[in-house]
């Protein structure tokens, strides 16, 4: 079975590692972790659907900081449940009224266990539900969340 990955990450570097961790992590355990990478916050938010099973957001994705609060609003106001890990070098960006999400710190934390927590949550079923979501535009430049 397929999980589905949103990683949000606007530096290179730290993109192909999590995706080498990926790749290494479902060679050793025989899962199918697809990740689809986004490096900036507008081509998130214009791509984001309820297709996704997980997902691993930076905080600053550009000069101000606290970019990817505005992808975890999106996605509560959309009512998209599912396992979202901040993994950031500015832990002080994330909005702590998104209590059910965890913040974890670059360098501090370890990839296995980010993915097999998606993976121990994704078999349980218990938020990973596809749930077909309409509404209005999350503004007027950007679309619809789509159903897959």
């Amino acid at each position: 079975m397929t999980i589905k990955l949103l990683l949000v990450e606007d530096d290179q570097g730290d993109r192909q590692g999590f995706e080498q961790s990926v790749t290494r992590f479902n060679h050793e355990n025989g899962t199918n972790f697809q990740v689809v990478s986004f490096s900036t916050l507008d081509a998130t938010l214009n791509a984001l659907d309820s297709s996704f099973d997980c997902a691993v957001i930076d905080m600053k994705l550009g000069d101000t900081g606290g970019e990817g609060n505005e992808i975890l609003r999106a996605l509560n106001d959309a009512n998209v449940r599912m396992p979202i890990v901040i993994l950031t070098g500015t832990p002080g960006e994330a909005d702590d009224g998104f209590v059910h999400i965890e913040v974890l710190k670059k360098g501090e934390a370890d990839h296995s266990e980010i993915l097999e927590d998606f993976r121990q949550v994704h078999a349980s079923g218990l938020c990973c539900t596809k749930r077909i979501v309409t509404g209005l535009p999350l503004s007027p430049d950007r679309p619809i969340l789509r159903a897959p």
